[in-house]
């Protein structure tokens, strides 16, 4: 069974990945970013964000505690690391109700976000043939490009895959 964590990534980790370069990481230091489930097979930490308004279906649903909103685990704004030093060792503190959902649901989260990361490996690597418009609409904001080295991928592979979305919706609407 994977162990799991909730905490925030440290500040080693945003001063590492600065939203400059890397846009799609959510920025805000103060967010209960993650569960973090430590991957026993391929020894990466896998950080997936506390979201108060997530509206795609590349997460998993929370509890309500605030009206109006749709709060979620975002798999889209996934975190892999190896470094432990990026995890922040203090305590945080998140909603019960949800945080009670996150335990009861463990294994289903843990498939559902090796599932999301493994299809996108996949489709990078040529072996899963989706429509750019279903890889579009799961992975067009994701975090995953910026993780290449740690999922084994070549990052020139990774570019092309974004080169030729980019060049299908300008040029035809996928």
């Amino acid at each position: 069974m994977a162990e799991i964590m909730i905490r925030r990534l440290s500040n080693t980790f945003y001063d590492r990945y600065d939203r400059s370069a890397f846009p799609e990481i959510l920025s805000d230091r103060k967010r209960p970013y993650n569960v973090i489930i430590k991957d026993d097979l391929h020894g990466l930490y896998i950080c997936i964000p506390f979201r108060t308004n997530v509206g795609h279906r590349n997460c998993f649903r929370l509890p309500v505690s605030i009206k109006n909103t749709k709060p979620a685990l975002d798999y889209s704004k996934v975190i892999l690391i190896e470094d432990p030093t990026y995890i922040d060792t203090s305590n945080i503190e998140v909603d019960r109700a949800q945080f009670t959902d996150v335990l009861n649901n463990i294994s289903k989260i843990t498939a559902d976000i090796t599932s999301y990361i493994r299809d996108y490996i996949d489709f990078i690597k040529g072996i899963k043939n989706i429509s750019l418009r279903q890889f579009t609409n799961r992975y067009s904001f994701s975090t995953l490009p910026y993780f290449s080295k740690e999922l084994g991928l070549d990052h020139d592979s990774v570019n092309d895959t974004y080169a030729q979305i980019r060049y299908r919706w300008i040029y035809h609407c996928l």
